[in-house]
């Protein structure tokens, strides 16, 4: 897993300015171009989300977990994941839609 580079100049980013790409718009600090997140980027983004949190309803639903350690253990898992998530950027020079 490395983290994201710049599509013109190919700098690496720190992680610390990876993370804030998930809140938002990005220039390189290098080049100052313009940072988009490519069409496969957002693909990944919507598969962690469901490998993330699909089993966490799976279990509730047949298990019975009270809610409070439902509630834990959603929250737990929205930190790691987006912990995870700069690792999982790619940047292109051009905004794409998801289909």
């Amino acid at each position: 897993m490395n983290l994201p580079s710049c599509w013109s100049c190919q700098y690496t980013y720190s992680y610390k300015q990876a993370y804030v790409c998930t809140f938002a718009k990005t220039k390189c600090p290098s080049c100052g171009e313009k940072q988009y997140q490519s069409k496969r980027s957002k693909l990944n983004f919507g598969l962690i989300f469901l490998m993330a949190f699909i089993p966490l309803f799976i279990v509730r639903t047949f298990t019975a977990i009270s809610f409070p350690a439902y509630i834990g253990m959603m929250l737990l898992l929205f930190v790691v994941v987006s912990f995870l998530l700069p690792f999982c950027y790619r940047f292109t020079e051009e905004q794409k839609s998801y289909f």
